[in-house]
């Protein structure tokens, strides 16, 4: 079946995490209501990034979990591509969401890659893009830093805070 593709791509601190568990935790509700979801990490964006990367084993988010070889990325992705074909051939639901915010990063080669994989199931594609003031942004940046061992102050912490905020922007 051809679906409406929902990609919501967020950035970083807009609730994309709580929306992203609330979506995986509803499955099922959602499917009888004709939402379809991939299966898996509730943050797709983490999975398709392995999948269209060139060098998987490379990725920080692999890396953390373990999946720190061309051996371990060759078999992650060859599992996680056999489950979205999988998703994407039994699918009977007219909207198909996908919610990953690292996906507003994708350069256009990856984004061409993921079309490939997923036209053959898409009848059209809306993005949803969640967008957090700038302030309150560098704000929730600060705290979770801190609550994550960093210090709010000094000049590698405003730095850091400084580059997401302007690569967000």
């Amino acid at each position: 079946m051809h679906s409406t593709f929902y990609v919501h791509i967020g950035v970083h601190k807009t609730g994309s995490s709580s929306i992203q568990e609330t979506l995986s935790r509803n499955r099922a509700t959602l499917l009888k209501h004709g939402i379809n979801s991939f299966p898996g990490h509730p943050n797709h964006g983490l999975t398709l990034l392995s999948l269209l990367a060139d060098k998987p084993h490379e990725d920080m988010h692999n890396i953390r979990w373990h999946v720190d070889t061309q051996e371990k990325a060759a078999s992650f992705n060859a599992s996680m591509r056999h489950e979205i074909a999988q998703t994407l051939a039994r699918n009977r639901s007219p909207k198909m969401v996908v919610s990953g915010e690292a996906l507003s990063r994708l350069p256009e080669e990856e984004i061409r890659r993921l079309r490939k994989m997923w036209n053959p199931h898409a009848a059209a594609y809306r993005v949803i893009v969640y967008v957090r003031d700038p302030y309150d942004y560098a704000n929730s940046f600060a705290l979770q830093l801190i609550r994550n061992g960093g210090r709010a102050g000094g000049r590698a912490a405003a730095e850091s805070a400084a580059h997401e905020i302007s690569r967000k922007a």
